[in-house]
């Protein structure tokens, strides 16, 4: 016998429109789910309505948005003292829709993602919070946004989150170092940083993995900061940010605690799921367990640790390198390419045991695309 859920849809103005999403609601409301719609007019209608949501202990709350979408209704739900009886459902529609790519939700298939809310049970998960504010994927910063908007769109298709955000900085000379005080478990150290990457969800900037051990039923945060370095470096950057964990990365740190102190000595805007915060002190926490969730059964929970993925020949996409438009950028990767090698290239994604959205796209001169096909499949066949 299916179980009735009570459903209030809290629903991004510029997905209103959705014919799949209007042919959904009557369907479900057919077999005999109470749902309820809302729609966003200006800021701050998605954290209301949820805040009211809560209060009235409505079983689901779903946001039907972006990761904007989400973060304002995650707010609107802890301001209500959402409890255990109020759950957060997602029905992806933003851009990148980082946080639900990353919880393996059905992006695109407003259909699949509405049955599963329907149907699964819900699970508590950790919300992260910086000072008065809340996030449950990603806050990032340690670089201007004005910085971010001018990144080249091939680099943010290509690497996404910090590593676009490093190589965007370097594609216009700009490397500028924030210095900041970071204390863990009473331990203070000095650090000069290009990239900070606070991760409660493992992506950001549209399919980078900026956090591959984060959980989110841990009860704790995963740290990653970018090091001072020099442009000559880019390269080996690129490469440990494919595997951020490497005891051997001279660049990339990573780190995980349930809690830790940033201060820095100008002001520094983090992004929490993409919404902007500014200032120079922030205190980072866990609240574990705060919010019961929704989701898949193969979602990066604590449940599920054990369970390692690979990129295989199929979750790899491989494209040539001459279909960039910008001849600097397709340069620079070139070099990368005749540094490393498309075997070192390769053999690295595979050891990274990368667990995050796929496909993964690797960029290869056109006349080494065959022998790119050729290394992949003998990877596959040894595996």
């Amino acid at each position: 016998m299916i179980r009735r859920r009570h459903l209030r849809l809290i629903l991004n103005g510029k997905a209103a429109g959705n014919p799949a999403l209007r042919d959904l609601v009557p369907a479900a409301r057919r077999q005999g789910h109470t749902i309820e719609v809302r729609v966003t007019w200006e800021s701050g209608d998605a954290a209301r309505f949820a805040e009211q949501a809560a209060r009235e202990q409505v079983e689901v709350v779903v946001a039907c948005g972006g990761d904007g979408t989400v973060n304002e209704v995650v707010h609107g739900l802890l301001a209500g003292n959402a409890g255990p009886e109020t759950a957060l459902g997602i029905l992806p529609f933003g851009t990148a829709n980082d946080f639900a790519q990353g919880c393996r939700l059905p992006a695109g298939d407003p259909g699949q993602a509405l049955q599963l809310i329907l149907e699964n049970p819900a699970t508590p998960i950790d919300v992260g919070q910086v000072n008065d504010r809340y996030f449950i994927n990603v806050a990032s910063g340690g670089f201007g946004a004005e910085v971010t908007s001018r990144t080249p769109v091939e680099i943010k298709r290509l690497l996404g989150g910090a590593a676009y955000s490093l190589m965007g900085l370097a594609s216009v000379g700009n490397l500028t170092p924030c210095t900041v005080r970071l204390t863990i478990a009473g331990q203070t150290r000095q650090v000069r940083m290009l990239v900070l990457a606070v991760g409660n969800g493992r992506q950001a900037g549209g399919g980078f993995q900026v956090a591959p051990k984060a959980l989110l039923n841990d009860g704790l945060l995963d740290l990653m900061l970018v090091h001072d370095l020099d442009v000559t470096e880019l390269g080996r950057v690129v490469s440990e940010l494919l595997d951020v964990s490497a005891p051997d990365n001279r660049h990339v740190t990573y780190l995980q605690a349930a809690g830790f102190h940033l201060e820095a000595r100008e002001r520094l805007q983090l992004n929490l799921d993409g919404e902007p915060l500014v200032g120079n002190s922030f205190d980072f926490r866990v609240l574990a367990s705060r919010l019961p969730c929704i989701l898949p059964a193969d979602a990066p929970l604590a449940a599920a640790a054990g369970h390692r993925v690979a990129p295989t020949a199929a979750d790899l996409r491989l494209v040539p390198l001459e279909t960039l438009e910008n001849p600097a950028l397709a340069e620079l990767l070139r070099i990368e390419l005749d540094q490393a090698g498309i075997r070192c290239q390769l053999e690295g994604l595979h050891q990274a045991g990368l667990a995050g959205v796929l496909p993964i796209r690797l960029f290869v001169p056109q006349a080494q695309l065959e022998d790119a096909r050729r290394i992949l499949a003998r990877h596959e066949r040894r595996r």
